[in-house]
């Protein structure tokens, strides 16, 4: 295997990858170019989260990172093993080696499993741009011995790294310093990240107005979470008040898990902003070039994540970093930018305001030693002979074997214990299956006594109604003659109404024709009586007939009136006109 060709033929990948984290990508893909560079023939597998969106975006061959069994073959199958990169030795969440070689491992516990199983196997192991710490727990300074002690190369990406494992053990001598691989991840076109904000809606001219990248994660060991959300708004929300910049919020991670879904720190802190408008979320599924190249065409960005601070700076865009980790704050003092590095327990809504300005009159930093440094992590990928198994190792593969053999016993307890719980509930169950079989036998023989009552019921009410029916049909009949004859009759009322009101038409009409006539009489009458009266032979009329009837009609009574009206009518003081003679009105024919 090792013969003068030193060329591997199947090499496995062990780390962070498969869950959708853009900096452990970009890793990734820098590792993986490099060992096609070196050995272009090689096999490449890489233990997932997501096999197939890891073999889909990477074209290599994976394995699901909880299936130790599939490990095992893997890693006994491989010529090389490399663990890393990335920040993958640490105990945030703590560490116990209970779950070791099974289905339950995870943290530190599952980092550890490939060089476990290298040294087991006898297979060369690379330790590859690992972040090592924090390692609060003596077990995970010990297992992080054990497998530094299994490697045949070790580099790390930062001081801290190199200095932890020293502490804890391993001879400074076999460990190099480098930096992240990421610096030397390139990214996609700037024309791809005005085609995405265009996309996302982002305004793409904002004048002189800065465009300000934001890159945070959820964060709360040692800190409250929503008090520095909250701090990181009112900063923005100050600054804004003095730049009016555009916010472009750029989520690195958007997987299931509070730790890993930056969408909601974003969300989060966007609706604690004064003013949400010109505030933008990104919320689509990009690639780690894609996001590279988002935070390029930022004027300045603020980074928690680690990878968000690297692509700033390698485009040299002004950078503020929160810092929660320790790698953080070394790759920010590495570029000269301490002093633009913000502690997670310092940020206030003044300091963010202060430091976004001094970073933007800063400009951008010097990058070119980290990238140096990084492409020092090359120099580690090397197939030598495997280490011997030393004490740690052996002692390592020790406990991880009882581990495996107390997670067996348990479980075959457990399997025991359940196989006679399923047969005492097989028999308990089977008697209270009869039991209830015989109780549902009863019950459904009740019902079907009832149920038959019901449908004898239901037939003599059958019956009752099929004989109001043939009554309420023949109650129908009758009323369809009853309603023949009444049409019958309403038609001939009708006949006799249309009838009589020609005939009143016809009586009106005559009416007011003979109305007419006799009002036309009377006016003449009243005429001719208005003209007699001015005539001197009708008063005379008159005279004569007032004499006659006060002498010959009225008697002595007339004859006694008769002379004063006579003096009175020479004296001129009696009115012949009241002395008219009155005719009766002529009677109007009746219609």
């Amino acid at each position: 295997m090792f013969g003068d060709t030193r060329t591997p033929r199947r090499i496995l990948i062990s780390g962070y990858y498969g869950y959708a984290n853009p900096g452990d990508e970009a890793i990734l893909s820098v590792l993986r170019a490099q060992l096609r560079a070196r050995w272009p023939a090689a096999s490449l597998s890489v233990i997932s989260g997501t096999p197939e969106q890891t073999a889909q975006d990477h074209d290599v061959e994976a394995i699901l990172w909880s299936d130790p069994s599939a490990i095992a073959h893997a890693v006994r199958s491989a010529d090389l093993i490399v663990t890393g990169g990335g920040g993958i030795f640490h105990d945030y969440g703590g560490f116990s080696d209970e779950g070791l070689f099974t289905e339950g491992n995870w943290g530190l516990g599952f980092h550890v499993t490939a060089g476990a199983f290298a040294a087991l196997f006898g297979k060369p192991l690379v330790i590859y741009a690992v972040g090592v710490g924090p390692l609060a727990s003596e077990t995970g300074r010990a297992w992080t011995r054990a497998i530094c002690e299994a490697a045949i190369a070790i580099s790390v990406r930062d001081e801290a790294s190199y200095r932890l494992l020293e502490q804890i053990g391993v001879p400074p001598g076999r460990v190099q310093v480098t930096a992240d691989p990421a610096f030397l991840f390139e990214p996609a076109p700037p024309a791809r990240a005005r085609e995405i904000l265009r996309g996302e809606g982002v305004p793409l001219e904002v004048g002189c107005r800065p465009r300000i990248g934001i890159a945070l994660r959820h964060w709360s060991y040692g800190v409250d979470p929503e008090q520095w959300e909250r701090a990181v708004a009112a900063g923005l929300d100050l600054y804004r008040r003095h730049t009016g910049s555009q916010l472009v919020f750029i989520p690195f991670q958007h997987f299931p898990g509070e730790q890993e879904d930056d969408v909601a720190v974003a969300r989060r802190i966007r609706s604690y902003l004064a003013d949400e408008s010109d505030s933008h979320i990104l919320e689509g599924s990009y690639t780690p070039a894609e996001k590279a190249v988002l935070l390029a065409s930022c004027n300045a960005v603020i980074a928690m994540r680690l990878h968000a601070l690297i692509f700033s700076l390698r485009a040299g865009v002004p950078v503020v970093s929160l810092t929660y980790d320790e790698k953080v704050r070394q790759v920010a003092a590495r570029a000269g930018r301490a002093h633009t590095s913000l502690e997670m327990t310092a940020i206030s809504a003044a300091r963010i305001d202060d430091t976004l300005r001094e970073t933007i009159a800063a400009g951008p930093a010097a990058v070119a030693p980290l990238i140096e440094a990084a492409h020092g992590n090359d120099e580690v990928l090397r197939f030598d002979a495997p280490r011997p198994i030393g004490q740690a190792p052996l002692e390592l593969v020790r406990s991880g074997t009882l581990a495996l053999l107390a997670a067996q016993k348990q479980l075959r307890h457990w399997v025991r214990d359940q196989k006679v719980n399923y047969e005492y509930q097989i028999d308990v169950k089977s008697k209270e299956a009869a039991q209830q079989l015989d109780n549902e036998l009863r019950r459904w023989e009740d019902e079907r006594a009832t149920f038959q009552a019901r449908i004898e019921y239901l037939d003599h009410e059958k019956a009752e109604y099929a004989a109001r029916v043939s009554a309420l049909e023949s109650d129908k009949r009758g009323l369809e003659s009853d309603k023949r004859e009444l049409e019958a009759d309403k038609r001939e009322l009708e006949a006799e109404v249309t009838a009589q009101a020609v005939h009143l038409a016809e009586v009106e009409q005559s009416h007011q024709q003979t109305t007419a006539e006799w009002e036309a009489y009377a006016d003449e009458i009243q005429r001719r009586l208005s003209l007699y009266r001015t005539q001197r032979v009708w008063r005379v009329m008159l005279a004569l007939r007032k004499a006659y009837v006060l002498l010959v009609r009225q008697g002595w009574r007339g004859r006694l009136r008769f002379f004063p009206w006579l003096l009175s009518l020479l004296g001129g003081q009696s009115n012949l006109e009241t002395e008219q003679l009155e005719f009766p009105v002529r009677p109007r024919k009746q219609p």
